[in-house]
């Protein structure tokens, strides 16, 4: 997605779509990817390259050094650490240890991975480097010797900062990184609550346990970011790594993460960024920005105005298809704050399709010419553009 503002007189800014049940393969523009985790070998890609805001998967770098520091005798699981005014300040989610108590490395450690505690992860950039300043450093020699090459931290839990960023292309490495090097310390990933005190503190990630073979790894969200989340799974002795960034909602981060590594058990999806490692994926040059969603994900939303499909007309293309028309009326909300005026006159709609009994989100009324200018835009993103005739427009066809 380009950033707020930069339109031109034809460009769509199409939605980010999750992936539903039988859903058609929607024109998708939020990053996605999957990989098989011991060999790298890319199964799925969708602007894996593309800058994006981390939110708390920025933990996940966290959770590595500190797993590395334990490795190395630097640090120690039971070593006791004194929660700082800094720590302490941090708003939530927080485990809520006052300034001046203590905490030991490890209740620090599984706060951050399993609740994904702000003020645990400063503990722990404290300890490991003696300020969440000179740990951002360390975090960013790291990220470039595991090839992270468009990534950068400024902080250790994610709270936002437009200077942080990353690709899902970067955070898949990590992700392999984490599993291949400390397989049982990622496993703390998988826990389904931590404990403190009295208080169980349930895991962030609401696939463990609804998704068979999933057991990790991390959930992140700011406004600006949308709804992310890196995923693995286990089956069949096979395991599979998934990235998703810029869900409109927590829940269908989790659809689309689901739907993605389900088609990716069976059979390699289709796609047109694929390579043959993960490796090989391209990140997004130096001069480019990540978009911000905090309007289209955070404040208030004008609800649609939905055109009868007896009325539609022109040229168009179908964002998606979906089971209940009521998800599909939500999807359109959200996908039209994100061309709000882009395209003059165009047609919002939610309409039943041919053959399958599905309900499509529609943008219509366009001519030929701006229908192959959006798409033109959308296929540069590696997204699929699903052209609908004007023959077609009031009942269109999945393909």
């Amino acid at each position: 997605m380009g950033s707020t503002g930069r339109t031109l007189r034809y460009r769509v800014m199409l939605p980010v779509l999750a992936l539903l049940a039988f859903a058609a393969r929607p024109a998708l523009a939020n990053p996605s990817l999957v990989f098989d985790a011991a060999s790298g070998k890319v199964l799925y890609a969708e602007q894996a390259g593309a800058v994006w805001h981390p939110a708390s998967l920025t933990k996940i770098m966290t959770a590595y050094i500190v797993l590395q520091e334990l490795a190395a005798k630097r640090l120690k699981p039971n070593q006791v650490l004194t929660v700082s005014k800094f720590a302490a300040s941090k708003p939530p989610s927080k485990l809520g240890v006052p300034a001046g108590r203590t905490i030991t490395v490890m209740q620090a450690l599984r706060a951050v991975m399993i609740r994904s505690t702000n003020d645990m992860a400063v503990v722990l950039a404290e300890a490991v480097s003696g300020s969440e300043a000179k740990f951002a450093e360390k975090m960013n020699r790291t990220a470039r010797d595991l090839g992270m090459t468009r990534t950068h931290f400024v902080n250790s839990h994610g709270l936002h900062d437009p200077r942080q960023v990353t690709t899902a292309r970067d955070l898949g490495l990590l992700a392999q990184a984490i599993l291949r090097k400390f397989p049982k310390g990622s496993r703390i990933f998988s826990e389904r609550y931590v404990k403190w005190g009295k208080v169980k503190l349930s895991n962030r990630n609401r696939l463990l346990g609804k998704f068979r073979g999933l057991d990790g790894l991390k959930t992140g969200f700011v406004c600006a970011s949308g709804f992310n989340l890196v995923a693995t799974a286990k089956r069949g002795g096979r395991r599979l790594v998934s990235v998703v960034l810029g869900a409109p909602t927590g829940r269908f981060r989790f659809d689309e993460s689901a739907y993605l590594l389900k088609r990716s058990f069976a059979r390699p999806l289709k796609a047109m960024l694929v390579k043959t490692h993960l490796r090989e994926l391209r990140n997004a040059g130096r001069n480019s920005r990540p978009p911000n969603l905090r309007q289209t994900v955070c404040e208030k939303q004008q609800v649609a105005t939905i055109t009868p499909a007896k009325k539609l007309k022109g040229w168009g293309i179908m964002i998606g298809a979906y089971k209940s028309r009521k998800t599909a009326k939500r999807m359109l909300n959200y996908g039209l704050s994100n061309f709000r005026g882009a395209v003059t006159g165009a047609q919002a709609a939610v309409v039943r399709t041919s053959g399958r009994k599905a309900h499509a989100v529609i943008l219509a009324g366009l001519t030929q010419r701006e229908q192959a200018s959006a798409c033109k835009w959308l296929e540069k993103t590696g997204a699929k553009c699903n052209r609908v005739s004007p023959k077609q427009i009031k009942r269109p066809r999945i393909r």
